[in-house]
């Protein structure tokens, strides 16, 4: 008799792995890569890579930290200071006039290139007005209220290193100029333009830089609208002046302003422009734009009876513009008068 088993006994009671079709075992064995995938990525950081790490977040912590706390500032455990708007713009005021200070300080002890006059005194009560005013206006455009203070090393830094670059022209004879139509067009060596000619595709990208991120959050015509409208009130009236003169001091802040993006490199720039503004204020003193115009108006505006040294021969001071034209020198004089910058062998003043 047969046993009715026997077949059943015969066939595998697991499936045999070689009657399974290739692309079975190939879906299978891509599973298995994937898991030792897995597996590797959820392997903790030895302990080289978590000191490293734990190392950069202490230094970016630390790069971008204030010393002062933004929201409020304390003396004798009650608020002297209150609101981060008052804070910041007070820390704001006082990193420039401390700044002003000690670039002044240092340039007059071992930087010939400077004016020699220029006092610290004179720099308080003949420009600290307007130098306040300045850094009012620099901070609303400028939008600092919403950022970190400037008492952090990520302003300081390139504050200091806008310094640095402007104390070391000296040493090339080459960068002594200024960027006047007259010695642009004279007096400006070779090195000079080929310097130029690095520096100005360096601020138009970081112009375009800042173009694209306004774009990109539906800003841009705000900010084409806040610098345009800045250079109508503040360079259109003296530009068409040939006693215009484009101080570096004043170049540093009404370009800085307008880096007022949230990013590294815009913060970067405004700090190193700020620093350019700094600068100009301690070596050469915040010079009116038009120079010598603005003293011939302020001093007839105010009649003044002597003017460098000069005195008024005449009487009558009261009638308009009398006493300027009894001083001892003629304003009709060629030397006297803006030099033609068409014309490089023209005599005459240089403003």
């Amino acid at each position: 008799m047969e046993d009715p088993f026997a077949d059943c006994l015969e066939e595998p009671l697991l499936p045999n792995h070689d009657d399974h079709d290739e692309e079975t075992f190939a879906h299978r064995s891509i599973s298995d890569e994937d898991v030792n995938e897995n597996r590797h990525d959820n392997v903790l950081p030895n302990d080289s890579e978590f000191t490293s790490n734990a190392v950069t977040h202490e230094i970016l912590r630390l790069y971008h930290m204030t010393f002062m706390p933004d929201h409020e500032i304390k003396m004798f455990g009650q608020r002297f200071v209150d609101g981060p708007f008052a804070v910041k713009l007070l820390k704001f005021l006082a990193m420039t006039l401390v700044s002003v200070a000690l670039v002044h300080f240092v340039v007059e002890q071992y930087i010939s290139d400077r004016d020699q006059k220029l006092t610290l005194e004179d720099i308080l009560v003949y420009e600290g007005d307007a130098i306040i005013r300045d850094c009012i206006v620099f901070y609303v455009v400028g939008r600092l209220w919403q950022k970190n203070g400037v008492d952090s090393c990520d302003w300081i830094l390139w504050m200091v290193l806008a310094n640095v670059y402007f104390e070391c022209q000296p040493f090339f004879p080459w960068m002594g100029h200024s960027v006047t139509l007259y010695e642009m067009h004279c007096l400006w060596p070779w090195q000079l333009w080929a310097f130029v000619a690095f520096v100005v595709p360096l601020f138009l990208t970081i112009v375009v830089a800042h173009l694209i991120k306004a774009f990109r959050q539906g800003l841009l015509w705000i900010k084409i609208g806040e610098f345009g409208i800045c250079l109508c009130l503040f360079l259109g009236p003296v530009l068409p002046s040939p006693y215009f003169h484009f101080h570096h001091w004043f170049a540093g802040w009404i370009f800085g302003m307008h880096a007022n993006s949230d990013d590294w490199w815009s913060r970067a720039t405004m700090a190193y422009f700020h620093g350019m503004y700094v600068n100009g204020i301690a070596v050469y003193g915040r010079d009116p734009l038009l120079t010598c115009d603005y003293a011939r108006f302020m001093a007839e505006d105010q009649r003044c009876p002597a003017v460098s040294g000069y005195s008024a021969v005449g009487s009558d001071l009261n009638a308009p513009f009398s006493w300027w034209n009894a001083l001892r020198f003629d304003l009709s004089d060629d030397n006297l008068q803006p030099s033609d910058w068409r014309n490089c062998s023209s005599r005459g003043y240089h403003p």
